[in-house]
């Protein structure tokens, strides 16, 4: 049985798409059935159909599983930012951002 944060964030990844379940599964190879399933907890998909979601929904594997909440789009717009800081500022996130690896203690 999969976890609940991948049957959610399947569903809600699907509904921005503007995607039936029936129209996934086709796009992955599979069917509405599967999908549903999936959706609800119901059966635990593949490596190869995970990897097929994270690539439907430029998403990674771990935001599918919950594991991490950055999509792409996050950390792109991250770095567009960080790219027009003067150095000291970047230096300063560098070790805010060590800091907080630190505190959540995060590898």
């Amino acid at each position: 049985m999969m976890n609940k944060m991948f049957q959610e964030r399947l569903k809600e990844l699907r509904k921005e798409k503007k995607l039936s379940q029936e129209d996934l599964g086709e796009v992955i190879n599979s069917s509405g059935r599967t999908i549903s399933y999936l959706e609800a907890g119901e059966r635990t998909p593949s490596p190869e159909i995970l990897n097929k979601l994270a690539d439907v929904f430029n998403v990674s594997v771990d935001y599918l599983l919950g594991r991490t909440n950055l999509r792409p789009n996050d950390t792109d717009q991250i770095l567009l930012l960080l790219k027009d800081l003067p150095e000291a500022a970047i230096n300063e996130m560098k070790n805010y951002l060590d800091y907080l690896q630190q505190k959540y203690r995060v590898k």
